[in-house]
């Protein structure tokens, strides 16, 4: 009961901020409430009154005792509301009159300038300082929109003691003026520092537009760059565009991302020949900002496209071609040249149609007339119009070719060589050409000739039907559709041979025909030889054949083969007929069909002979005239020409204009009833059937 009254005694002097107050500690613990209205120590507190060794001071969060003529423990000030436990060691009661007059230091707080400030946050802070050792129970902010704000308004706690803190105060409304304190929580009470105000921003960001850039009929570039976010977040940026002035979000727009920084957006679906006004945007919680106005006006759309050179310029034709640069973004649904005889030709005039698309391309032009000046534009068209590029011109050629009279060559009784070289068809296609003759001058294709096929170059004639011992005069043509244009003239005198011959230069020094043995040009197949037999027939097998009288079959296990009986030309009784041998390899004059046709000195050549003409000529398959066959150049420069004349078998032809079987005059000494002749599948000289039918070409000795 007295304890109760003591208490309430303290708090009542405490209320009437009585300035000492006497109180008695009975032995052991007396509880106490600090009358005074400031944090003083002990020792202050207590004035006169001097503590026993062992007394001991506690409070709900710590404890002294007096050691040593001094307060040691965790606590060393009794703070003005709070009660203590005091453990007086006498063993009787004692009076104390504490102090409780004004101390001359205090907590002292102070509040920092706000900084940071956004739309919605801002950071506060500031610094508590305890001049007289007055713990610091907590320390923080607070805040409010009116003046002199307190912890029971906004407030954020940032620990306890003494020193500087920061804390950031969010969920703020843009646009707002704020009132903070910065504020420390004592045992004694609460103490505030100096209001400092801060308004919070606008949150409206601040950018620039980019210029605008890749500008087409349909489409453009621009972007923008967020310098300032306005203190909110950057939810959504963009480039803004419209035909009138000072576009907005409400108008087309790109959204290209979130946050500050730069950014490119991409503007479509323009309309050509169209000037537009665009702002870059950004826009946050607060609201929407725009950088500076550009305008700028779409491309008319018209393709641009470059004239190329001309170039194969003929008589009729000629080749140009161009290059689109650039579409302007629409689709170059036609490309390609026109031209005219006027300048400034359009697709009013010939032109043609080369693809679509950008790029280069090249165009035929046809149907020109000769020794004509004509005009050329490239062009390219989109769904917005026509665009031509330069234009240029040329003149066609006149048609006229150019050709040239081969000397003559292989001079013989009836036939001759020569040919000519066309070097310029004059711009048109020739379609004709050859050498002209006749015992007059100045020979015409009135007069006997040749056709050698079509084009410009060099090619060969074979001149026949000559009469021996006669002067004629002979010059190349070459035809074209608009003209027949001669060589110049050559004259020769024919001999008193009869058939023509080519010299390629062998080792032997042998001489070969130039035709085959019934032909009457090079190119001719002729007439078909059994082997031994001097005249064609018109079936050829061992029952027609001159040098035979039946025969026999040898059955193997798959098949039967004949052999016949011979009775010329065998060296193995057991192939001649009753044994007959007469051991004859090489045909006789009688029996070889070029002597036998052309006369002495032409005949036959030997395996060997022919085995010679492959080994010292480039062999290949050509096609001359029209003929298929195999040419033999030698390095003279002189060549042979044996048409792929195919053979005979029965009465059929085989394989013409895709081989060639030539008789030699030899005997296949290890089969009699086979002869060596020339094929075309390599440079061996096989044996054949003498029965079939072969091509001759003879051969004269030097």
């Amino acid at each position: 009961m007295l304890l109760m009254c003591l208490f309430a005694l303290l708090l009542a002097s405490q209320s009437a901020k009585a300035q000492e107050v006497t109180i008695t500690l009975l032995p052991g613990y007396t509880w106490i409430s600090y009358p005074g209205t400031d944090t003083l120590d002990f020792a202050t507190a207590m004035g006169s009154f001097t503590p026993v060794q062992g007394d001991i001071i506690q409070s709900q969060w710590g404890n002294a005792q007096y050691r040593n003529g001094r307060w040691q423990g965790s606590i060393s000030k009794f703070y003005p509301g709070y009660g203590y436990k005091y453990k007086s060691t006498r063993q009787v009661p004692v009076s104390v009159t504490f102090n409780a007059q004004q101390p001359s230091q205090q907590v002292v707080v102070t509040t920092d300038t706000p900084q940071f400030i956004t739309g919605n946050s801002a950071i506060g802070g500031g610094n508590v300082a305890s001049n007289d050792g007055t713990y610091i129970i907590v320390k923080g902010i607070c805040w409010a929109t009116h003046e002199t704000p307190t912890s029971n308004d906004n407030y954020l706690e940032e620990g306890s003691g003494e020193g500087s803190f920061s804390a950031t105060m969010t969920g703020l409304n843009w646009s707002t003026t704020y009132y903070v304190r910065a504020y420390a929580v004592t045992p004694s009470g609460t103490v505030y520092g100096e209001q400092q105000s801060f308004t919070t921003r606008d949150g409206i960001p601040t950018l620039t537009t980019d210029s605008i850039t890749s500008i087409t009929a349909i489409s453009a570039t621009s972007g923008g760059n967020i310098t300032d976010d306005g203190g909110l977040s950057v939810t959504a940026r963009g480039v803004c565009w419209s035909t009138s002035p000072n576009p907005t979000v409400n108008d087309s727009h790109t959204t290209d991302g979130t946050g500050t920084g730069g950014f490119i957006g991409s503007i479509t679906d323009l309309e050509i020949s169209t000037t537009y006004y665009v702002r870059a945007y950004a826009t946050t919680n607060a609201g929407t900002g725009y950088g500076e106005q550009v305008s700028f006006t779409t491309r008319d759309g018209i393709p641009t496209v470059t004239t190329a050179e001309v170039t194969d310029i003929q008589g009729e034709t000629a080749t140009c071609g161009g290059n689109v640069t650039d579409n302007f973004g629409l689709a170059v649904i036609a490309r390609g040249v026109c031209w005219s005889t006027s300048p400034t030709p359009t697709l009013d005039d010939s032109h043609t149609t080369n693809g679509s698309g950008n790029g280069s391309f090249s165009s035929s032009i046809t149907g020109l007339t000769i020794s004509t000046t004509y005009y050329v534009r490239a062009y390219a068209t989109t769904s917005a119009g026509t665009g031509y590029g330069e234009q240029v011109s040329f003149t066609t050629r006149n048609g006229i070719p150019t050709v040239t009279t081969v000397e003559v060559s292989q001079i013989q009784g009836l036939a001759a060589t020569s040919g000519g070289n066309i070097t310029d068809d004059g711009g048109l296609a020739v379609t004709a050409r050859g050498v002209c003759w006749s015992t007059s001058p100045s020979p015409t294709l009135a007069n006997s000739h040749t056709t050698n096929g079509s084009g410009a170059g060099s090619f060969s004639s074979y001149m026949t039907g000559l009469t021996m011992s006669t002067t004629y005069y002979v010059r190349a043509y070459a035809t074209n559709s608009f003209v027949t244009v001669y060589g110049n003239q050559l004259s020769f005198t024919t001999t008193n041979d009869e058939y023509a011959y080519v010299d390629l230069g062998l080792p032997s020094g042998l001489l070969w025909a130039t035709c085959n043995v019934g032909a009457d040009s090079p190119e001719d197949y002729g007439d078909y030889f059994a082997w031994g037999e001097t005249q064609p027939k018109d079936t050829y097998n061992w029952s027609t054949y001159q040098y035979s009288n039946g025969g026999h079959y040898i059955y193997e296990e798959d098949f039967a083969e004949y052999y016949p009986y011979l009775t010329k030309y065998c060296n193995d009784d057991y192939y001649g007929y009753n044994g007959f041998t007469d051991d004859l390899t090489t045909l006789l004059p009688e029996d070889d069909a070029a002597t036998a046709n052309w006369g002495s000195g032409w005949r036959m050549p030997t395996k060997e002979e022919c085995q010679e003409l492959y080994q010292n000529t480039t062999v290949t398959w050509t096609t001359q005239n029209g003929v298929n066959g195999r040419l033999f150049t030698a390095s003279n420069g002189n060549s042979l020409f044996l048409p792929a004349a195919g053979y005979r078998g029965s009465s059929y032809l085989y394989d013409a204009g895709s081989s060639g079987h030539y008789w030699s005059s030899s005997l296949d000494t290890g089969y009699p009833d086979c002869a060596r002749g020339l094929g075309f599948s390599s440079g061996d000289i096989y044996g054949y059937s003498r029965s079939y039918g072969f091509s001759v070409r003879p051969v004269l000795e030097n």
